[in-house]
C-alpha cells in the first residue's frame, strides 16, 4: 500500500517537480548533478559496495557485511 501511494505521489508531481527544477536552476546542482550522472553507473555502485562490506567486515559488523554483500548481488545478476 506504501509503495502504491508512493509511485502515484511520485507520477502526480512529476510534472510540478520537472518545471520547479527548470525555473530555479543552479550551477552547483547542476554540476553536482552531472557528476551524479557521470559517476552513478554500476562499477562505482559496486565498488563502494565492496569498499562498504570490507568496512563492515573489518570492524567486526556482521549485519551490516551481509546487507552491504546482498545489495551487491542484484548489481551483478543485472549486469
Amino acid at each position: 500500500m506504501i509503495a502504491t501511494v508512493a509511485i502515484a505521489a511520485a507520477f502526480h508531481f512529476d510534472t510540478a517537480v520537472s518545471d520547479f527544477i527548470a525555473h530555479h536552476r543552479n550551477r552547483v546542482v547542476y554540476n553536482f548533478m552531472v557528476n551524479v550522472s557521470r559517476f552513478g553507473d554500476w562499477p562505482e555502485h559496486f565498488a563502494a559496495g565492496l569498499i562498504l562490506a570490507g568496512i563492515a567486515w573489518w570492524r567486526g559488523n556482521k549485519k551490516w557485511t551481509r546487507i552491504f554483500l546482498s545489495m551487491l548481488l542484484p548489481s551483478q545478476l543485472q549486469a
